[in-house]
């Protein structure tokens, strides 16, 4: 849930079966405006309140003490307001589990963002089961080179530096930060690209890596694209806008409806 856009709702309808629905806090300082008062987060956003933080800011300032306090202190109040505009859903019993998880576009992985996340759990008294740590087995992907579509080569970097990002975060934090449950991860390296066959490239070594290390797996797929003029005119990133009105969306939203009944993919006993 992106719970700093306007208006903000949950899913309501949960009258039909599903399979068990993960309540999954997506914490945003890349897109749209900060929940707290200007005042507080001032070196987060514009005269607006429209957050305008870049990866590489966050990064140099993570390495300057002097700034580095000033902005965690900022980053952990606007968490705190974000987690606090969703705690009252974490009561509803149609979601089977709350995870607080990582900032949109993996800012979280920037260590004075992980470090205000983590104060802000703690500070709200969450307790989380998961939290995505986006660190990936370049060499699975680099046996099914061939076969794979559309992968740029900037992706590597992204994937190497969000690594490295991840490494930091496991030794100042441990393999379970807050005891939440270590899990692989897929989906920077492909991101954009989650196609059916990519995917059916990469899975079946994901999930055999899965079961020696005894842990689940997240794969990351962005199937929403956004059509309405109205919708796209609240969305402040333009980086954002392109993506969320790009083919892929749709490619994506197909191979996870292809992807659901392949023999390979392991599902929950209560899934259809």
């Amino acid at each position: 849930m992106f719970r700093n856009r306007t208006p903000f709702e949950a899913p309501q309808d949960f009258s039909r079966p599903h399979p068990p629905i993960f309540l999954t806090i997506h914490l945003n300082l890349v897109e749209g405006k900060a929940l707290s008062p200007r005042h507080k987060v001032s070196l987060l956003t514009d005269s607006d309140g429209i957050f305008r933080p870049s990866f590489g800011k966050l990064l140099v300032v993570s390495c300057i003490p002097i700034l580095r306090g000033h902005f965690l202190r900022q980053i952990q109040t606007e968490f705190r307001y974000q987690i606090r505009r969703c705690k009252p859903y974490f009561d509803d019993p149609a979601f089977c589990q709350k995870d607080p998880t990582g900032p949109h576009v993996h800012f979280h992985m920037i260590p004075v963002v992980f470090d205000a996340m983590i104060q802000a759990a703690k500070l709200e008294d969450l307790h989380p089961s998961y939290i995505r740590i986006p660190k990936e087995p370049v060499f699975l992907y680099l046996k099914h080179l061939p076969r794979l579509e559309h992968v740029r080569p900037v992706n590597f970097l992204k994937v190497l530096i969000l690594n490295l990002l991840s490494l930091r975060a496991r030794l100042r934090y441990g393999s379970t930060p807050l005891g939440a449950a270590p899990s692989l991860f897929s989906g920077v390296m492909l991101s954009g690209y989650m196609s059916k066959k990519n995917v059916r490239a990469i899975l079946p070594d994901f999930l055999t890596l899965c079961k020696k290390k005894n842990q689940g797996l997240e794969m990351l797929f962005h199937p929403g694209a956004v059509c309405s003029e109205a919708e796209l005119s609240q969305v402040t990133s333009a980086d954002d806008k392109t993506f969320f009105t790009d083919a892929g969306r749709s490619e994506e939203a197909e191979a996870l409806i292809a992807l659901r009944n392949e023999p390979f993919v392991v599902r929950s006993a209560d899934s259809p």
